[in-house]
């Protein structure tokens, strides 16, 4: 096989970086998760919990990939031994269940960005959903939006993932730019940024915090192995800690735009009631959106505003996706010698057809997000703090990604996010999960 391929350049990493983090996870999910759990008393949880869990284990996972050099299943057999690859194949299987049903949501989002225009998606946007969001539809779409993000891949990281993310990060953060700041200065908008900015503390409960932590890993793309596969890519040397910095901010920031963006629309077009406490994973942004946009204007300048709005959400889908496609195309060319191409279309196969039924059924692919959010990815950034911390040598080192000089602050950094790696993050994400399991096993719903 070739050698290990490489980013061909720090912003290209951190596109890419940023890309698998902002997507779905910040303009579907986060506002989804967000008005169910009390707006911004959920906020002012979830914060802090990218600031001490996510970036940690972020710096964890690009530090490990730089060390081990290859897919998550030979890396951690490659810094741990090979007993510990079960750990690997742990977060690829992670992945492989969010692909499965994350490219039929980006699907249905590609959908409303070509067709909503054409179908009256803005003045009946109750008969679009339910024709697009479950059935035939979303099966096709599934499929078309797992083909365009193969055909990337397949082309490499450079030339493939690195060039994709340079051109579609930008376009996104403008326009969620843009709409947040349109959407602050609408009459009404007030009600809903107090909504979102001032919390009742008096919501928070244990449930709360468990939902805030896994929304903090699916957002930052943490315990899928994916920060692990682009460290990688990375020469040894190159430092980790900016470059995991700067994932966790920009990420984080595109969150909190898209509530900027989100909840003020909601409240100025009275549509609150149809948001605030849902737990439907499609109302919120599929059905609520364009009726926001409706009401707007029935002509032109609603369908710009509806085409726009979902065409920067199917980016950061696309960005998403291309990055969970790449951990499982690694692990494929890997394990089976192949070429780049044969294992992307693997890799679309097994997204593809794990997908199916959940396509068909709206509540499986609830089903399976919840499974995801609430077990796989705690579950995942547990076993990442655990191998980092008892595992592997040289635990400070590896997290400096083998820099000769590093800094005085790059130290001090490097070894409070060591001693939070191994003595708090094991102790919490632990308790999160046990706690998890039984509510997560309870809100299971039968999808026949």
């Amino acid at each position: 096989m070739a050698g290990r391929a490489r980013f061909g350049s720090k912003l290209g990493l951190i596109l890419s970086g940023v890309g698998s983090a902002v997507g779905l996870g910040n303009i579907w999910r986060f506002p989804q998760v967000t008005s169910s759990e009390g707006g911004a008393a959920f906020l002012f949880i979830y914060l802090p919990l990218v600031a001490f869990l996510s970036f940690p284990l972020i710096l964890a996972e690009m530090s490990l990939g730089q060390k081990g050099q290859g897919s998550p299943f030979r890396t951690v057999k490659n810094v741990a031994g090979d007993k510990w690859g079960w750990v690997g194949g742990f977060l690829i299987l992670a992945t492989v269940l969010f692909m499965s049903y994350y490219t039929i949501i980006g699907g249905l989002t590609l959908k409303y960005a070509i067709f909503g225009a054409f179908q009256d998606a803005l003045t009946n946007p109750e008969p679009f959903l339910a024709a697009s969001n479950e059935g035939p539809s979303a099966l096709l779409m599934h499929g078309v939006f797992t083909a365009i993000g193969v055909g990337i891949i397949a082309y490499g990281v450079s030339d493939g993932l690195e060039k994709a993310n340079k051109i579609m990060m930008p376009a996104l953060f403008v326009i969620v730019i843009a709409l947040a700041i349109y959407a602050v200065f609408q009459d009404g908008a007030g009600a809903g940024i107090d909504y979102y900015l001032s919390p009742d503390f008096s919501a928070i409960g244990l449930n709360t915090i468990q939902v805030a932590i896994g929304q903090a890993f699916f957002s930052t793309s943490v315990g899928f192995g994916i920060m692990l596969t682009f460290g990688s890519y990375m020469e040894s040397g190159q430092s980790l800690i900016r470059s995991a910095g700067t994932i966790a901010v920009m990420d984080t920031f595109v969150a909190f735009t898209a509530g900027l963006m989100i909840f003020p629309l909601v409240f100025s077009q009275g549509l609150a009631d149809q948001v605030i406490g849902t737990e439907s994973l499609t109302d919120a942004l599929y059905l609520t959106m364009p009726t926001a946009f409706g009401q707007i204007s029935t002509g032109l300048v609603g369908y710009v505003f509806l085409i726009g709005f979902f065409g920067m959400v199917t980016m950061g889908a696309l960005s998403s996706s291309i990055s969970g496609l790449e951990v499982i195309t690694s692990f494929m060319e890997e394990q089976w010698d192949i070429s780049r191409w044969k294992g992307a279309l693997l890799a679309a196969e097994l997204t593809f057809g794990l997908g199916i039924v959940s396509a068909l059924n709206s509540t499986m692919l609830g089903n399976v997000d919840t499974i995801v959010g609430n077990v796989m990815l705690v579950g995942g950034g547990l076993l990442v703090a655990i191998l980092y911390g008892f595992a592997i040598d040289e635990p400070v080192k590896t997290l400096l990604g083998g820099e000769e000089d590093p800094g005085v602050w790059e130290e001090r950094i490097t070894r409070y996010v060591s001693y939070i790696l191994r003595y708090v993050i094991p102790l919490a994400l632990a308790a999160i999960l046990i706690g998890n399991i039984p509510g997560t096993i309870d809100s299971l719903t039968w999808p026949f």
